[in-house]
């Protein structure tokens, strides 16, 4: 994506922290996911190119279940592209900026990458420069409006306000979930598809829950909205709360293609 806009830090222990939560989030909720973007466009034997590939936690699972007569990756993170470079052909390249001649693949993914873009609007774009005719843009993306939490902990609300204004102070849309299949239409992509998946504590458990869908370690908070203490005792809280017997929690996961 263009910058690392309201993500955290690409670098480093918070590459490899990130890179665990990725690969949960794959192995406890992937053979669901995968029947989405089946319904939306991906096949085996195409041409895939995913923006924003992080450490490839997508990518394995691409190789094994579709097997993509090419498969690319590009992210911004140097430490992310030599983790997912084991895996498939990864390069450091901006997703608003793609080094790739028009109509290279036959499907761009954008996987949780456009609720951090400063600009969403051009990620698609250039996306859609390099679609072949009838190739199809998929993007996935959470929305906050749907996370709930019950009970919910204390000092909740006011820690979700300070990630969602932290988030849209480096250019990113923690609502962009909603929007996406309004995105693809506005880039000039037509038969336009959506659909959405709802996952809850029933399905993965209170704990893998939190750091799947709240990111605790990935999701930076600007200390002039909520001291560092603070932050830290609301996420002490949440952490607290996955132990309780009667914690519930759910969010939706968005999805939407359009084809060029």
């Amino acid at each position: 994506m263009s910058g690392a806009g309201s993500y955290g830090d690409p670098e480093a222990d918070a590459v490899s922290a990130e890179a665990d939560r990725l690969k949960l989030q794959a192995t406890r909720l992937w053979h669901r996911e995968r029947a989405v973007l089946e319904r939306l466009g991906l096949e085996r034997e195409q041409r895939i190119l995913e923006v924003g590939c992080g450490t490839g936690a997508l990518l394995g699972r691409v190789i094994k279940d579709f097997r993509p007569r090419k498969l690319v990756g590009v992210d911004l993170a140097d430490a992310s592209v030599r983790r997912a470079g084991v895996l498939a052909q990864v390069a450091r390249a901006d997703g608003a900026a793609l080094p790739f001649a028009d109509g290279s693949f036959d499907v761009v993914l954008f996987r949780f990458v456009l609720r951090h873009a400063p600009d969403a609007a051009r990620l698609v774009a250039e996306g859609r420069r390099v679609l072949a005719t009838g190739g199809r843009i998929i993007a996935v993306d959470a929305d906050d409006g749907s996370l709930l939490l019950d009970p919910p902990p204390r000092g909740f609300v006011e820690l979700s306000d300070a990630l969602e204004r932290s988030a849209r102070r480096r250019g990113g849309d923690p609502f962009v979930g909603r929007k996406l299949r309004r995105l693809l239409l506005d880039a000039g992509l037509g038969d336009a598809r959506a659909d959405v998946l709802a996952v809850s504590t029933a399905d993965v458990g209170a704990p893998a829950f939190v750091d799947v869908f709240l990111a605790p370690n990935a999701r930076p908070i600007d200390p002039e909205l909520m001291p560092a203490d603070a932050a830290q005792a609301a996420w002490a809280e949440v952490r607290a709360w996955t132990g309780r017997p009667d914690a519930f929690a759910c969010a939706t996961g968005f999805f939407a293609s359009g084809q060029k």
